[in-house]
């Protein structure tokens, strides 16, 4: 159906509006497309796999950018560790989740134990002090340019942002 659509609507391209629509589309070939050769504008498949989880993203990324120390919440053992090497707050979140929309902040080991309880697959990572600011960066490229974009987050404890603030300062 989405490539009759495409072909009698003239579609050039495709974009997916959200993430179930991303990890369904990008599975359409390498880069995707859909069978009648219309382009999906997103990651491939496996880039997915392995960035859209928070821990099989950290752990990729670990030792290569500085991260909050953090552990599988579904390891008991990794996560006494934590708790041993940074105390509380802590952060919980959903492994696999856009928006920060399962974001918590565990200020005591009950309250720890409670949101690992509700959580499907959490992720668990050292509370960063944001008195500075949190900034999320996006980097878009296609091989033949380059463009980042950071912007200024306020997150309430529920977790999605109620602000943003671009900025154009190139040290940001």
């Amino acid at each position: 159906t989405l490539d009759i659509l495409s072909q009698s609507l003239y579609v050039d391209a495709v974009v997916p509006g959200s993430e179930p629509e991303m990890y369904r589309l990008s599975r359409f070939g390498s880069p995707p497309r859909l069978p009648g050769g219309v382009p999906v504008i997103c990651q491939e498949a496996g880039f997915l796999e392995t960035y859209g989880d928070k821990f099989t993203c950290m752990k990729k990324l670990a030792g290569k950018v500085e991260l909050a120390p953090f552990a599988d919440g579904k390891d008991t053992k990794g996560v006494d560790e934590l708790v041993k090497q940074c105390g509380c707050p802590l952060v919980i979140k959903e492994r696999r989740s856009s928006g920060s929309t399962s974001f918590r902040v565990a200020r005591s080991q009950p309250a720890l134990a409670v949101f690992l309880a509700e959580a499907k697959q959490p992720l668990v990572q050292a509370f960063i002090d944001d008195a500075h600011g949190e900034f999320s960066v996006g980097i878009f490229s296609d091989g033949s340019f380059a463009q980042a974009i950071a912007f200024r987050r306020k997150v309430k404890d529920i977790g999605p942002s109620w602000y943003a603030e671009t900025s154009k300062d190139r040290e940001v």
